[in-house]
């Protein structure tokens, strides 16, 4: 992972807020980097763009996240597994401005999220299936050898959450 690092093909995300600690990681591909902390074609797109930084924020801030597990369904998740689990693909849920954007991706470790992929809400067929893919081949790309974290519970994939 420090190679990319290095390269610039991923970049660890810091807090938009640098006074705020940093607890749990976050490390982007570029692309998800620049939709996150770039510039936008509409004052819109920035909007919605920026709230879903927030809740990444939170993320790496060691902040409570409402997460959930399969086999929840709430909509009230900020970040959750998607179906199917044995995947092992998450997503961040920013949900106001509505329809929200998604940040895809895969815990490399607990409390360590790389963020591969995103997509405006409604670009997202109803089962996901595409974008789940894009991550799937993403992690494929920079990490052929390991796999994403696997586990039962959120337990087993971060700290400080509230089941939902």
């Amino acid at each position: 992972m420090r190679e990319w690092v290095r390269s610039g093909d991923l970049v660890v995300l810091e807090p938009a807020l640098q006074a705020t600690a940093t607890v749990r990681h976050v490390i982007a591909t570029r692309e998800v980097y620049e939709e996150l902390c770039g510039e936008w074609d509409d004052i819109e797109c920035e909007i919605r763009y920026a709230r879903a930084r927030a809740v990444v924020d939170a993320f790496i801030e060691g902040l409570r996240l409402a997460a959930r597990h399969p086999p929840s369904t709430s909509a009230k998740a900020q970040i959750a597994l998607l179906n199917p689990p044995e995947e092992q693909v998450w997503a961040f849920r920013s949900r106001e401005p509505k329809p929200g954007v998604r940040v895809f991706g895969c815990f490399a470790e607990i409390d360590v999220f790389v963020a591969l992929n995103t997509e405006l809400k409604e670009n997202i067929d109803a089962d996901y299936v595409r974008e789940k893919e894009k991550c799937k081949r993403a992690w494929r790309q920079f990490f052929p050898t390991y796999t994403p974290l696997k586990g039962t519970s959120l337990a087993d994939y971060l700290t400080a959450f509230h089941a939902v």
